[in-house]
């Protein structure tokens, strides 16, 4: 048996037990804003690799959508694109004005 329950404010709102491998289920639930919740996420994993992901949107925004819009009102930005698994490589950078990587700073 796998699978994870989540609760917002001590009630359940999603659950999902089953034999099998890993699957996505998704619940839309409402928060506004200023309030405050307490999430708890519960998950058993019975043999093989362990597989969980927790994600939110804020204001049913696509974040892609907004990040082009913002990018088009913009004279300069910033791409991070992708994120691979970690491989111990890192970058120093050395440019006037900015400290990064593992550079001296």
């Amino acid at each position: 048996m796998t699978g994870s329950a989540c609760m917002s404010d001590g009630k359940l709102f999603l659950e999902d037990w089953h034999d099998g491998g890993s699957r996505r289920i998704a619940k839309e639930i409402a928060f506004h804003a200023g309030e405050s919740h307490e999430i708890k996420l519960e998950y058993y994993q019975d043999g093989g690799a362990a597989v969980l992901q927790l994600g939110w949107m804020l204001n049913n925004v696509d974040p892609a959508v907004e990040a082009v819009a913002l990018a088009r009102e913009s004279d300069q930005i910033i791409a991070v694109m992708g994120f691979p698994p970690p491989r111990g490589e890192e970058m120093s950078v050395s440019f006037k004005g900015f400290a990064g990587g593992t550079g001296p700073t």
